[in-house]
């Protein structure tokens, strides 16, 4: 045989396996561990040691089945993507996972439409929540006090449930998904960010900082300001919404970063609540005569409901129950770096709106330049909630897989 035909035939034989092409693109092998809890669709952020150009594509490829789910730069080297394989408490343990480049067409799952009023963010053809940059006035037979942008309302369900109030019957003050403080002190005056009754304080969006869509999320930062009615801006906090692409159930993030932007301290009292919140549906309203069904049903991961919810520390808090004759909810989960965390509840006894409050547990201050950083992760669905999945959601935050870079490949 012609000393030249075998190393051709090896060749040929290596292209069409498309082995030539994986090792040649590799940028990276990851090892992914368990850690000792199952994971099912888990969302794994690495960090590599070089960086990616943005002008490509690439793969997550489990080396020893070749299952493979898209990559999404989230810088120049931090990458996101959903776990393709399913790891057992400690059986699975570690899988090889090889960074590719690709010439695979990047699909969008999730898309983010341009409105005059906010953004509407979709997985598939399905909405998922929709953001205002516009103020969103109220109702005609109420003040023009409670005139508010910068929230999230509706938010919907997979089924197209409308979870959420705006303006809601008894307490136009509450806004969907807003983040507002309470009882605070600043320049050595009463001031109340929630309440816009009171006229002592306000929240308002300032303007957009960034819209991405991927291929595995959309992503979309926004500025909102703290203000008082001097005016004087005492909080510029950044909104961060991250929105996944699953379909059932709805999975997002909402990342806060507030700073104090003026010079003087804000400082918050100790109070019953005050913070990331949620306001319920108007047919768990006893106060909307029109919409009202029936109250709705509250449950942490401690088991606590309604009548003995308020005050206590939730790592997770569900508020579900009929919306148009059908059962829908929505799954709230704080983050482990959250101050307090896990941190308390405010539950109202007769109507559907709650918060994360740590302001329950006593006054704190953020002084001038310094932080208050807040994470939390949201997930709808229809139906009472999966407590097996919300479960594993949990250990994911809790205890998220171990990410390991084991080698770079010169290329």
């Amino acid at each position: 045989m012609n000393k030249y035909i075998l190393p051709v035939l090896c060749l040929m034989l290596l292209l069409a396996s498309g082995w030539c092409n994986r090792v040649w693109a590799q940028e990276a092998l990851l090892g992914v561990d368990d850690n000792g809890y199952t994971r099912i669709n888990s969302i794994v952020v690495a960090k590599l040691d070089k960086e990616l150009s943005a002008a490509y594509s690439y793969t997550a490829t489990n080396t020893r089945t070749g299952k493979s789910a898209q990559v999404q730069l989230l810088d120049s080297q931090r990458i996101l993507f959903i776990l393709p394989d399913t790891l057992q408490a400690n059986g699975s343990r570690r899988i090889l996972y090889s960074i590719d480049k690709t010439t695979v067409q990047e699909k969008k799952p999730v898309s983010v439409q341009t409105t005059a009023d906010g953004f509407l963010i979709s997985v598939g053809k399905k909405p998922v929540l929709f953001y205002h940059t516009a103020v969103a006035p109220p109702p005609p037979d109420s003040p023009a006090y409670y005139a508010r942008s910068g929230f999230i309302h509706p938010v919907y369900s997979p089924s197209g449930s409308i979870l959420t109030d705006d303006f809601p019957a008894g307490h136009a003050h509450q806004h969907g998904v807003m983040m507002a403080w309470t009882s605070t002190q600043y320049k050595g005056t009463q001031r109340d960010f929630w309440n816009q009754q009171s006229r002592l304080g306000n929240v308002r969006h300032a303007r957009v900082l960034s819209v991405t869509q991927g291929a595995v999320m959309a992503t979309i930062r926004l500025e909102l300001q703290h203000y008082t009615t001097a005016p004087d801006t005492v909080l510029t906090e950044t909104w961060t919404i991250r929105v996944y692409p699953f379909a059932n159930p709805f999975l997002f993030d909402i990342e806060s970063d507030q700073v104090n932007t003026s010079r003087d301290t804000l400082f918050l009292n100790q109070y019953h609540y005050g913070g990331m919140s949620f306001r319920g549906s108007a047919a768990w309203n006893p106060d909307d005569k029109v919409y009202f069904e029936k109250p709705w049903k509250v449950i942490t991961d401690s088991g606590f409901s309604v009548a003995d919810g308020n005050a206590r520390h939730a790592a997770w808090v569900a508020a579900e129950g009929d919306i148009n004759h059908k059962y829908s909810g929505i799954a709230v989960f704080g983050f482990p770096d959250n101050f307090r965390y896990p941190q308390a509840l405010r539950i109202h006894p007769t109507m559907p709106y709650w918060c994360y409050a740590p302001s329950v547990d006593g006054p704190f201050f953020i002084p001038p330049q310094q932080h208050y950083r807040s994470k939390f992760r949201y997930c709808v669905y229809d139906g009472p909630l999966d407590a097996a999945f919300a479960h594993r959601l949990l250990d994911d935050i809790q205890h998220p897989p171990l990410i390991e870079q084991l080698k770079q490949l010169k290329q």
